[in-house]
């Protein structure tokens, strides 16, 4: 039997799957939603596919067995929000293709997208390895995060891949429009990104209960055909998917992440001085109650005649998406906390009471005893570092008892 490297899935999901493709899926015995690497798709079961499992901590600790795990942590502390951190396994699983639910976006910890995608929906973040057999964790990358990253496949792009980038695409265009200094009365500014793919609008209306309006439109085009120049005007079909209220705000979070709807009217300066194609150089500003933001409010109830909120129009037959954001321009606490506390976003700028966990961090990035953490075996209790030196996990909460 050959394989074969392709499976469409009918509506409602509607996505094509190929090896090396992040799936989200459910057991036929549990209603929880797992996430798995496709590795591959047999012509002679083609109602199935074997995937690679993807651990969540608690899966781990059941799979390891819990007096096998004892008070540390593989991640850090703070990743129980989104993107949620999972562990890469040597695990094989069969999965119907009626349990996909939809593809899901898995990036290693290093990567230098994993800072713009907090909040977003089904975005994961992997920096370890789980053997099941000889019990060990291991910081290290085992996967790429799309078939068309995969130098073997020879897939210069793939789905998941246009769409997420596509998103990403749509988030940074929202907050250039949102980091302006425009003194203009209305507060309104509005952009166009042309050849979006269908699947990205299918993927957005899809995963959100916000139902796009129907209008029916004039579209103009003008080009030259030989040596006459043309217009050329046709009725077509446009979507619009509104976001202006509060309910409004989680699903726009979902697609855009946590801070969506929040710019700053700061000019922030970032010298590249290195040469070189692989140099990066970052820079930030932390807010503050006296900067002046461009913010989004989501309210119920408006202080303007014209709505504030973020519009996105879509014309299927053009591949051609708009986006409108109408901001109000805010200072001050008074004005600013409550918008911050609506998003959900840590919040430097006033005293809270921390909280600690319990769990000791075995991270990759863990320093003690002049080395990282490399690997961690849960069945001989040892901790091996970058410096190939070995300790017991003991050992290791003892130091970072002293660190501390």
């Amino acid at each position: 039997m050959h394989a074969i490297t392709t499976i469409v899935l009918p509506p409602p999901i509607s996505i094509c799957i190929i090896p090396n493709t992040f799936i989200r899926y459910v057991t036929e015995d549990n209603t929880n939603i797992h996430i798995g690497l496709v590795t591959s798709i047999r012509s002679h079961q083609i109602s199935e596919v074997q995937i690679r499992r993807f651990l969540t901590w608690a899966e781990v600790v059941a799979i390891a067995g819990e007096s096998m795990v004892p008070n540390i942590s593989f991640w850090p502390l703070n990743s129980v929000t989104n993107p949620h951190y999972l562990c890469d396994s040597d695990l094989l699983l069969n999965v119907n293709i009626s349990n996909i639910l939809g593809f899901a976006f898995v990036f290693y910890y290093q990567d230098s997208i994993v800072r713009n995608i907090e909040g977003m929906m089904h975005t994961y973040i992997v920096s370890s390895y789980f053997h099941s057999k000889q019990l060990t964790i291991t910081h290290t990358q085992t996967f790429v995060p799309f078939p068309s990253s995969n130098a073997m496949n020879q897939c210069l792009s793939c789905v998941p891949s246009t769409i997420f980038h596509q998103l990403l695409l749509m988030k940074q265009k929202i907050l250039l429009l949102l980091n302006t200094r425009s003194l203009a009365e209305r507060c309104n500014q509005s952009s166009t990104i042309n050849n979006v793919d269908r699947n990205t609008w299918h993927y957005i209306t899809s995963n959100i209960p916000i139902l796009p309006t129907h209008q029916a439109i004039v579209y103009k085009k003008t080009f030259l055909f030989r040596d006459e120049f043309c217009v050329e005007k046709y009725r077509t079909s446009q979507f619009v998917l509104d976001f202006s209220f509060p309910g409004d705000l989680p699903f726009a979070q979902k697609l855009f992440g946590s801070g969506v709807g929040i710019g700053t009217r700061r000019i922030l300066r970032c010298s590249l001085k290195q040469r070189g194609m692989t140099a990066r150089v970052g820079t930030s500003h932390q807010l503050t109650y006296s900067d002046v933001l461009n913010i989004v409010p989501f309210e119920e109830m408006t202080l303007e005649e014209v709505r504030r909120g973020l519009q996105i129009k879509y014309i299927p037959s053009e591949m051609e998406m708009n986006i409108c954001v109408k901001y109000r321009v805010m200072s001050g606490q008074e004005a600013i906390q409550p918008e911050l506390e609506m998003r959900n976003l840590p919040n430097r700028l006033r005293p809270c009471n921390p909280t600690f966990d319990d769990y000791y961090t075995f991270f990759g990035n863990t320093s003690v005893f002049e080395g990282n953490i490399i690997e961690i075996n849960l069945r001989r209790e040892t901790v091996t570092l970058s410096n190939r030196e070995t300790y017991t996990i003991l050992d290791i909460i003892n130091e970072l008892d002293r660190l501390l």
